[in-house]
């Protein structure tokens, strides 16, 4: 048994909560806050299908990417599936804790391993955290690669490392680019900062219309 105040302060070295963007909801974001924890379970999202498997498991604390209730709830009740799962959760007293962008910005998260995964050099956040500039640290990730790749080289190494059957991209597949700039998840808003960091490739979880004009 771990108490559970530790589990959240080797969190906070692994993915700073200060790192995650200011329209997130990050944390321990449900649950009871002291209680010593035995079983952790990870998952994406929290579903009720997740949650099922944590009460049969025993779980005293699951550590989810997407926020538990991302958007203030107004109502908590059996009408809607977020209101039958919050009653439900409430009722196993288990944990909820979401780091989120704080991961998906941290020194060894998911910005930094796609950034990895492409062999990037000199590689840097696209807006830099005011609080993390000795590391280097911030929203997104930028940087060179070793030698200039075409469109579908790039394709072709993402889809290897990651088991992906398609991607979907703009421009043309024969080009070859060698300033790249990466924002998981949903990031066509920050195009604008990768061009402005002289990147000639941006490579997002997903993007509007607009952005892919």
């Amino acid at each position: 048994m771990i108490p559970l105040e530790e589990i959240l302060k080797t969190l906070s070295i692994i993915a700073p909560l200060k790192l995650a963007e200011s329209w997130d909801n990050v944390g321990l974001l449900f649950g009871p806050a002291e209680k010593d924890v035995r079983r952790i379970m990870t998952c994406l999202t929290l579903t009720s299908d997740v949650l099922a498997e944590a009460q049969q498991k025993q779980v005293d604390l699951i550590i989810t990417h997407h926020p538990l209730m991302f958007r203030g709830v107004k109502q908590i009740t059996t009408s809607t599936a977020e209101g039958k799962l919050l009653i439900n959760l409430a009722k196993s007293e288990i944990s909820v804790y979401s780091a989120h962008t704080a991961y998906d910005n941290a020194q060894h998260g998911i910005n930094n391993q796609l950034a990895e995964s492409l062999w990037l050099n000199d590689t840097l956040p696209l807006i830099p955290h005011p609080g993390f500039t000795a590391e280097n640290l911030g929203t997104g990730r930028y940087g060179m690669l070793q030698s200039p790749l075409t469109m579908s080289e790039i394709i072709a190494i993402l889809q290897s490392k990651y088991g992906l059957s398609q991607l979907t991209h703009t421009g043309n597949s024969n080009h070859k680019f060698n300033c790249i700039g990466i924002v998981c998840g949903s990031g066509g808003d920050y195009l604008i900062q990768a061009i402005n960091r002289g990147c000639n490739l941006f490579i997002t979880g997903e993007a509007n219309f607009h952005a892919h004009l």
